[in-house]
């Protein structure tokens, strides 16, 4: 869908202003953008006049806060000894990056480019997200509009490294209130969101009506890392008996889904049979005999 290249650039510094606000929607981003350009914030980035590193007319920089959450800045890199007293100066660690080349700099290219890294790419990349370093939005210009790019962070998967274990939590009809409220809470971010109505079709299941606005799985980044979380299907309301509101997401490869799978089933119960879907090559859920509910999604 978008090309991807990974590079290992080294470290360089930019110049930026942290821009605050409350992401509700894809609104409050256009609004970010709207207000930066109209302070004159982004015009002045782009006559700092140091791209050795990124390339860039100017940056779009989320990097970790103090209290855990993320601040985004917009940035240019900079020669080191450059000051500005209305911009802070940051150094950005050398690192391998994977850069995702988009088409053009709109926001919606934006958010397909996030979709896209976060997803599909780096769910069979043989990479992971490197702890605790920023991503960048690169915008590149090239005469006329240019293009914007997604920089993730990121090291190669290792034996050690490979397997995740992540929160997934299921709610009965209330996860868009609850993904407002940790939105909130935690200044998280929405990295991919699908609702029952973006499922493609199936034959033999229908999905009803009151379902089609609820969301089928929305990935939520906290800091460096994420969780995912859901409604309930149509035919399968929680229960009280086990802990299906909060489950374990295992993301691993197919052989070590298939072991963990078998183990854990032998005497607990199967919520969803190990089988090929959309997304994944081998997913099931398995409650264990203490009642844990287990979501495993291998990769290809």
């Amino acid at each position: 869908m978008f090309e991807v290249n990974v590079f290992e650039k080294p470290a360089f510094n930019i110049l930026g202003k942290k821009a605050w606000r409350e992401f509700k929607s894809p609104d409050d981003v256009a609004k970010l953008f709207e207000e930066a350009h109209e302070r004159g914030l982004i015009e002045k980035l782009k006559t700092i006049g140091s791209s050795e590193v990124t390339n860039s007319a100017f940056l779009g920089i989320a990097m970790v806060s103090e209290g855990g959450g993320m601040d985004y800045y917009f940035a240019a890199e900079a020669a080191p000894d450059k000051k500005d007293a209305e911009l802070v100066s940051v150094k950005i660690e050398a690192s391998l990056w994977a850069v995702i080349k988009g088409k053009n700099s709109t926001l919606e290219e934006i958010g397909a480019l996030e979709q896209y890294g976060y997803g599909e790419w780096l769910e069979g990349s043989g990479y992971i997200i490197a702890a605790n370093k920023p991503q960048m939005n690169v915008f590149v210009s090239e005469g006329g509009e240019g293009h914007a790019e997604l920089w993730l962070p990121v090291e190669e998967a290792t034996a050690e490294n490979t397997m995740k274990l992540r929160p997934y939590l299921t709610f009965n009809g209330q996860c868009e209130e609850a993904l407002e409220l940790y939105k909130k809470a935690f200044q998280a971010e929405v990295l991919q969101l699908m609702r029952f109505s973006d499922m493609p079709p199936m034959p033999g299941f229908e999905i009803p009506e009151e379902f089609k606005s609820r969301i089928l799985q929305v990935s939520l980044k906290f800091g460096a890392d994420f969780i995912r979380m859901s409604d309930c299907g149509p035919g399968h309301p929680l229960n009280d008996v086990e802990s299906e509101r909060i489950s374990i997401a295992v993301e691993t490869t197919v052989e070590k889904t298939k072991h963990a799978f078998e183990v854990l089933s032998k005497e607990g119960r199967v919520g969803m049979p190990l089988g090929e879907t959309f997304y994944s090559p081998l997913a099931g859920v398995v409650f264990d005999k203490f009642g844990v509910m287990w979501n495993f999604v291998a990769r290809a």
